[in-house]
């Protein structure tokens, strides 16, 4: 085990004394962390103790609300659920079914969705009766 942690500290250039696994370690985003890491990025770091599904260098977000030291103490709005839609420029946290999901359109929804396009983008939790590229409309009723 010391010679694990040793070797590990050696190839990096933010060093600290850890006795647990280290998963993310760079030089300009450096943190002490006990459980697993699933994204690490120089320009985005966060610290999560629970499963990542997405990450980007330009979309980052931080899965728990608390500092870092809070992060031993309390699993209090940690977020361990899946992300379906995940997008450099488009990134948010949900823990529900997405059926609609683009770069140039991203929303959050908990429901059925039956038109999702690149250009026409809309949440609805009914029937929609028309979905066509060029031509998009919501339809709350049947």
């Amino acid at each position: 085990i010391t010679s694990v942690v040793l070797s590990t500290v050696v190839l990096c250039d933010c060093c600290y004394i850890i006795l647990f696994y280290l998963d993310c370690c760079h030089v300009d985003c450096c943190y002490i962390i006990c459980c697993s890491i699933d994204c690490c990025h120089i320009d985005c770091c966060y610290i999560i103790c629970c499963s990542i599904d997405c990450c980007y260098i330009d979309c980052c977000y931080i899965h728990l609300l608390f500092y870092r030291l809070l992060l031993y103490l309390t699993t209090v709005l940690r977020h361990c659920c899946s992300i379906d839609c995940c997008y450099i420029d488009c990134c948010y946290i949900i823990c529900c079914s997405i059926d609609c999901c683009h770069v140039d359109c991203c929303y959050i929804i908990c429901c059925s969705i039956d038109c999702c396009y690149s250009d026409c983008c809309y949440i609805i939790c009914c029937s929609i009766d028309c979905c066509v590229l060029d031509c998009c409309y919501s339809l709350l009723f049947y």
